[in-house]
């Protein structure tokens, strides 16, 4: 059963390391619309709105996916001043306290509502405002699917902090 459970958690670190490299690329794309963007409207008096928005649309996506993988490289902002006080036993014990209901409080709704918003746009094929009109579903099913792996990460590093022994030595 142990060895299944590693191998799950496993799976679930390979799926986001990758997934975070891939959507590490949306960044390279989004600056060029962005430089794309400022030079057409202050050389050439030549406003360019979709790609302003299509910008806006890849780093949403970008930041709204990257949670997983910051979670999973421990590069999340946490207050490690106070936090690196306590034993480790203190620490599991916050890790339990606090983790679990910001699951339920954060990542779950994540998942819930936005799937709900994700169809709904498909549904009826949401635009974004005028003048651009691009279709805004990718964005909304980009928010179950980074809830979805946040809770997945979530739960893998909080079985692996609280019920491994030795767990802080552990390699990915």
């Amino acid at each position: 059963m142990k060895n299944t459970l590693n191998k799950v958690w496993k799976a679930i670190d390979t799926v986001n390391e990758r997934t975070g490299v891939i959507i590490s690329l949306l960044f390279f794309p989004g600056w060029f619309l962005v430089l794309y963007s400022v030079v057409v409207r202050y050389f050439f008096n030549a406003p360019s709105n979709w790609a302003g928005d299509l910008a806006k649309f890849l780093f949403a996506i970008y930041f709204m996916m990257g949670g997983a993988y910051c979670l999973m490289n421990n590069s999340h902002i946490r207050v490690d001043v106070i936090y690196n006080l306590f034993s480790y036993k203190i620490r599991r014990l916050i890790e339990l306290v606090v983790v679990i209901p910001l699951l339920f409080a954060f990542a779950f709704p994540l998942v819930w509502q936005g799937s709900a918003f994700a169809w709904k746009a498909l549904k009826y094929m949401e635009l974004s405002p005028p003048p651009t009109n691009l279709p805004v579903f990718p964005v909304k099913f980009a928010i179950p699917i980074a809830g979805g792996l946040f809770l997945l990460q979530a739960l893998a590093d909080l079985y692996r902090f609280c019920f491994v022994k030795n767990a802080k030595e552990e390699t990915r």
